[in-house]
């Protein structure tokens, strides 16, 4: 008897101590962001895009598609796009962001470079920023994250910067853009005017302008909070890239692995539904990747499909065609040809991505082929099928736009 009371002892005062919990947390429950009810509504709006991506869209476009920027019509640069409060202080962080030099405001301080034709401030200075005092939150409480506004600024000798802390330089921009000018800057990240750095303690260094737009457009994206890879999938990839924590001959090796074991050559038995679905997706990428005028030049033709769920064993031609192919690559679009791979399970899959031979969509549809077979025969599971295919999906976009990115100026 004694027992059971004190145990019941004991769970009245775990629920006190609940319910005091909740009652503290109610009591001390930041106030929701001024951005929040407009952000939501952009999202409902454009569903199934990256919020991340439509920071990237103006310096393509020449307009702004933030939701800062769109007025009540739904417009860019209309009527109540930014309240008088709000305007006032984005004008005093663009005034004081020009002062020190940063080349892209994002944020609340876009919205005061929205009434220009610009939507960006662009300043010809190059040099990096000095740290800014923390600014001012706007009126309607306190922001949930240590910084106002993402800046990125031009980095002339990206060597030097790296050298002066002590790390290694970045590595050298992809062999498959456009020939760049001697000069062209790397690009860094800047929050409240402090570089952003990698998780082995290096700058994040970024060699186009348009990829910095994307990842700081990821920063301005989160609202509160520390940063989260599982939602700056971008930045997580762009600092796997210039830490190369993982030697590149390991990285090369993890990735030959995939040809024996291949998703495209590893089929269901013949005559199924799923393996003509599979015949369907994977048979024009076996023979893309045999072409002999193609990037990788499987000799003997394509790999051999096999119904054997631990695959069938290719020749060492094969390998060595997608071995070549590998070295071939810079530090950046092996990084995203790896991430593509693992996501897909398939080597195939993730050197035509590189390639431009499948798109976004299509990728994604092949790396989820047969979880999304199983889903419709069987059903789906919430909370398991649902998350594991916004997770691939994540994962083969970040790289698609890796590629893409690094491809323009």
């Amino acid at each position: 008897m004694s027992s059971s009371s004190s145990a019941a002892r004991g769970r009245t005062t775990l629920w006190r101590m609940l319910l005091a919990l909740q009652k503290h947390r109610q009591r001390h429950q930041p106030p929701p962001h001024p951005l929040s009810a407009e952000r939501a509504a952009l999202s409902a709006a454009v569903p199934g895009q990256r919020r991340a991506a439509l920071s990237t869209v103006a310096p393509m476009t020449g307009r702004s598609t933030a939701p800062w920027a769109r007025g009540s019509s739904g417009t860019p640069g209309g009527a109540g796009s930014a309240p008088a409060a709000l305007a006032a202080t984005t004008a005093a962080a663009a005034a004081a962001a020009a002062a020190t030099g940063a080349t892209v405001l994002l944020g609340r301080a876009a919205a005061a470079a929205c009434a220009s034709s610009s939507p960006f401030s662009t300043s010809a200075a190059a040099t990096t920023p000095t740290p800014a005092p923390r600014t001012t939150n706007p009126p309607g409480g306190r922001v949930g994250r240590f910084y106002d506004t993402v800046h990125i600024a031009p980095v002339p000798d990206p060597a030097a910067l790296q050298r002066q802390a002590g790390r290694q330089p970045p590595p050298p921009p992809p062999p498959t853009t456009p020939p760049r000018p001697a000069d062209a800057p790397w690009w860094q990240l800047l929050l409240r005017g402090y570089p952003v750095k990698t998780p082995g303690q290096n700058a994040l260094l970024l060699p186009t302008r348009a990829l910095a737009l994307a990842v700081a457009g990821e920063w301005e994206w989160l609202d509160r909070g520390r940063p989260l890879s599982v939602a700056m999938p971008l930045t997580a990839l762009c600092a796997t890239a210039s830490d190369q924590p993982k030697p590149r001959a390991a990285v090369e090796q993890g990735l030959l692995k995939f040809v024996h074991t291949d998703a495209a050559a590893v089929r269901h038995e013949p005559g199924t539904t799923l393996a003509r679905k599979q015949a369907a997706a994977f048979d024009g990428l076996l023979a893309w990747a045999a072409d002999p005028s193609g990037p990788i030049r499987c000799p003997g033709g394509p790999l051999v499909p096999s119904p054997d769920v631990a695959g069938a064993p290719q020749s060492p031609a094969a390998e060595a065609a997608f071995a070549r192919y590998l070295r071939s690559l810079d530090a950046w679009t092996l990084a995203a040809v790896d991430q593509a791979t693992a996501a897909s399970k398939s080597l195939v899959v993730g050197c035509a991505l590189a390639e431009g031979r499948l798109s976004v969509r299509e990728a994604a549809r092949c790396a989820r082929l047969e979880e999304d077979h199983q889903a419709e025969e069987w059903g789906e599971v919430e909370a398991a099928h649902d998350l594991d295919a916004c997770d691939a999906r994540a994962r083969v976009g970040a790289a698609a736009a890796l590629l893409r990115l690094l491809r323009m100026d």
